[in-house]
Order: structure tokens, then C-alpha cells, then sequence
């Protein structure tokens, strides 16, 4: 089953910065159902930090009247099916930022390319995603994982 997602911006800050009012106007026009976001953790190690960030950038959507009935993470902690199923069944997927300080583990995000990550995405997004750097090297370092086996 192909899921369909729409990225709908790219931003950074937290904690020390929390949504603009243009940021906020178009996350309430584009998220009109919050039953669940699921965020996908670039330290997929670190549960402590992880949980945290979970629960301050949900309090970021809630501070501004935008709550999920739901809220996760995915990290190691997370089966890859479980977290296919998350993903699948959220509204909004947030992928946290940062740098990845640890090996991930073999199945996590393996096989997955930027172009196919891509393909989740309406077309208009397809060139901002595949020229993404962070992005492409987060999936060749989780694909070289499969390669090294």
C-alpha cells in the first residue's frame, strides 16, 4: 500500500523558537484532523531525549490550539513494522532534526532511497526532497548498514 503525505514546510528551532503565526496558519489549514503525529527521531538511541523532544515539540502544536489526540516517536525502541504502521495511520509525520551520533540498527530504514521517500510525496515536492542533503545521507547511511551485512 503506497501512502500518500504532503510536506508541507521545513523549519527549525526548537525548543528556543516555537511555530510562527504563518507556520501555525498553515499547519491548522493543512492538519484540520489531529488524531495522531508520529516523530521520527535522528538519534534513534537516545530514549530519554527522545521522549522529551516528543512531548515539547507536541506541546509546540498544543500551545498554539493544534493538539493530536496521539503523539509518538520512532526510534530503535520501534519495530519497523510498528513504525510502517504508525506512519501509515498518522496525520502528520515530524521528522526531528539533529545529527545521528550512533549506528543505526540494521532494519531501520533499510532499503529506502531518496527518490522512493520521494515518491511518497505529491510531484511538486520531489526536487526540494531529492536535493535535500541531510535527508540523502540519513537513507545512504541507513541503506550502507544493508550493504555491510
Amino acid at each position: 500500500m503506497r501512502t500518500r503525505k504532503e510536506l508541507i514546510g521545513v523549519f527549525s528551532g526548537f525548543p528556543d523558537h516555537h511555530f510562527s503565526e504563518e507556520i501555525t496558519k498553515r499547519l491548522r489549514e493543512e492538519h484540520a484532523r489531529r488524531r495522531s503525529i508520529v516523530f521520527i527521531t535522528a538519534r534513534p538511541t537516545d530514549y530519554a531525549q527522545n521522549d522529551d523532544d516528543c512531548d515539547g515539540m507536541h506541546e509546540m502544536f498544543a500551545e498554539r490550539g493544534m493538539s493530536f489526540d496521539s503523539h509518538c516517536v520512532i526510534d530503535e525502541r520501534t519495530e519497523p513494522s510498528r513504525a510502517r504502521e504508525l506512519v501509515e495511520n498518522a496525520d502528520c509525520v515530524f521528522l526531528m532534526g539533529g545529527e545521528y551520533v550512533r549506528e543505526l540498527p540494521k532494519d531501520f530504514y533499510v532499503g529506502c532511497t531518496v527518490e522512493q521517500f520521494a515518491g511518497n510525496f505529491p510531484e511538486r515536492l520531489h526536487e526540494q526532497l531529492t536535493a535535500n542533503e541531510m535527508l540523502r545521507r540519513f537513507l545512504d547511511a541507513a541503506n550502507s548498514r544493508e550493504l555491510n551485512r
